[in-house]
């Protein structure tokens, strides 16, 4: 039994003294890593009702397969580069143009596809009028006519061809006044809600900021309160997991244990020694009884000998008493001499002074490690409230800053009414222009339209049918009609046709590919160059790969703002830095004045 004791007083004193602190400090990170998981912090949700009036619907009036092959014809036309490689230049926020008189080789083959439209263009407008004129005059003059009709009986093959060369002419015709019409609807439509949309859109971007810095102050100051709370809690609480940690690791249940067996062991020495006593007392009157018994024994067997009476020999036949035992057992009484002797020697050599030296650095190990929690736990709480303070600041910068952006918006709206004047004051010339060329187009198409129906389908002028005025002689007169039109309006038509395809080729390949697909393109490339966004925001050049086209790849990707901004960063005194960065910066210096502020 004292082996025993003395095994458990080794193991929660000695083993365990030796190692729980190293313990402790091994798995103090993970327990408290344990605890934090536990933070399971339920934030409010901001009650921020925003309406944005913005649409971006777009009526394709069925044009829509061809609105979604035009980049076929136009990549089959021009570059997809916006301009040749080596013509800008970019280094250290200035843009450098080589010389066009240098590089026009260059320019020339990259601009191949619309130099040669631009010049068939103007071809066609120079030679339409030109050739018309000619036209007319050897009309007139009857110079270079036939002698005798061309459809008299003659080549039906050669008439054929001509009809369906009419045929397929007039239905690109047609073709063309519709894109035309559809393209002149598409212009005025966007042109006259132009001036509506750039209002709709700044007082979207107005409620958006709005919202946002109302998102902003509930984030930096409602959730974060939220959390310190939470935190506050875990940290009152850290020191409850400690001690439980450390009684586990250092076996203070066992030492526990141990201190309550040893304060019994007095009564236990007062219970054995009481029992020993007994014991002997049992032993001395259990040989006065056994010398009784034999007597008794020896005086009842005399007796019986003696008596010749039945019943006595009865007796004696029946229970045998000569054969009664009147022997103890004394070896099956208890003997606690030699326990009562551990237990004596136990307490002889001091063992509750050192189970209670054990208990007691146990206990200044606890109290000096709650100590310790209770000193440093108010500094953190400290530093929580400091940075909540610096939040609700951070929120109040950036309230400001989206507000001032609100104002400035505000006072921007005066664009909106420009851009009407511009409108109510070009708007009907450019609608004039786009109708006027539209409907040449359309009465070239009618009056072409006519001649072929009539030449096709109407009769001979000289025979049965002579007083029909849908015959072929009328075919050909609307033609002549088509044919003097197309040269008099034709070159105008070509020439709006041609400003309309430079406006389109420049905005897809300026605009619109940039802005759909920033990667790979060289003109937005350039402009991730001048713009450096990081330096702008953050004084920095630390990610290369923060720049608008990551940017705007990840809008396209639907991201939110801050995952847009993917990156923490912090603030130390007036100067920003990244996380990455401040932590190696961290590890030779102090860290309490950092606090986190932002993200980007």
């Amino acid at each position: 039994m004292w082996k025993i004791l003395v095994l458990l007083a080794a193991a929660g004193c000695g083993a365990a003294g030796e190692t729980f602190l190293s313990d402790i400090t091994r798995d103090l990170h993970s327990e408290i890593a344990v605890v934090m998981e536990m933070a399971n912090v339920t934030y409010s949700t901001p009650i921020i009702n925003t309406t944005y009036k913005a649409s971006v619907e777009f009526d394709m009036r069925a044009m829509g397969s061809l609105y979604n092959s035009t980049h076929l014809v136009i990549d089959f036309i021009a570059n997809k580069q916006a301009y040749p490689e080596g013509i800008v230049s970019v280094s250290d926020g200035h843009v450098e143009v080589a010389s066009p008189r240098e590089h026009w080789r260059e320019l020339l083959s990259h601009y191949a596809g619309p130099t040669a439209v631009i010049v068939l263009a103007a071809l066609l407008v120079a030679a339409l009028p030109l050739a018309g004129l000619f036209w007319c005059c050897c009309y007139w003059c009857k110079s270079g006519r036939r002698r005798r009709a061309f459809d008299r009986k003659y080549d039906a093959c050669l008439k054929g061809i001509l009809a369906i060369l009419l045929i397929a002419l007039l239905t690109l015709f047609l073709f063309g006044v519709v894109c035309a019409f559809a393209t002149d609807s598409q212009l005025e439509s966007s042109a006259s809600e132009a001036p509506e949309a750039v209002r709709v859109g700044l007082r979207d971007a107005r409620e958006f900021l709005n919202a946002t810095q109302a998102h902003a102050r509930h984030l930096l100051t409602d959730n974060y309160r939220e959390l310190e709370m939470k935190v506050n809690g875990l940290l009152t609480s850290s020191g409850v997991a400690v001690s439980v940690q450390l009684g586990a690791l250092s076996r203070g249940v066992a030492v526990s244990a141990l201190a309550t067996l040893v304060a019994r062991l007095d009564d236990v020495h007062r219970d054995l020694t009481t029992v020993h006593a007994l014991t002997d007392r049992l032993r001395a009157q259990a040989d006065t009884l056994n010398a009784g018994l034999r007597k008794v024994k020896g005086q009842l067997l005399q007796t019986l000998a003696q008596c010749e009476q039945p019943p006595c020999v009865r007796l004696q036949e029946k229970y045998k008493i000569g054969q009664l035992d009147t022997e103890i057992q004394y070896n099956q009484m208890p003997d606690v001499s030699e326990l009562l002797s551990n237990v004596t020697q136990l307490l002889e050599g001091n063992i509750k002074e050192e189970v209670a030296d054990g208990q007691r650095v146990f206990r200044d190990i606890q109290r000096a490690i709650q100590r310790s929690l209770d000193e440093n736990i108010p500094g953190v709480q400290a530093a929580l409230a400091d940075t909540g303070r610096r939040l609700e600041r951070v929120a109040d910068d950036i309230s400001a800053m989206a507000g001032n952006a609100s104002e400035e918006l505000r006072r921007r709206e005066d664009v909106a009414d420009a851009l009407q004047q511009l409108y109510d004051k070009y708007g009907p010339y450019r609608r004039y222009l786009g109708l006027g060329a539209a409907t040449a187009l359309l009465a070239m198409t009618c009056l072409l339209a006519l001649g072929v129906t009539c030449g096709v389908c109407g009769k001979r002028p000289d025979v049965y049918g002579a007083s029909d005025c849908c015959n072929k002689g009328a075919g050909a007169t609307w033609l002549l009609c088509g044919t003097g039109c197309m040269f008099v309006v034709g070159g105008c038509v070509a020439a709006v046709a041609l400003v309309y395809f430079l406006a389109g080729i420049t905005a897809q390949r300026f605009f619109c590919d940039p802005l759909v697909e920033p990667r790979g393109n060289r003109l937005f490339e350039d402009v991730d160059r001048f713009v450096e966004v990081e330096k702008m925001l953050y004084n920095e050049r630390s990610d290369p790969s923060f720049n608008l086209s990551a940017i705007l790849v990840r809008c396209h990707q639907n991201y939110t703002i801050y995952e847009v901004h993917s990156r923490l960063y912090i603030r130390k005194g007036n100067r920003v830095y990244s996380i990455n960065q401040n932590n190696n910066n961290n590890k030779k210096g102090k860290t309490s004045e950092i606090v986190v502020m932002c993200y980007k």
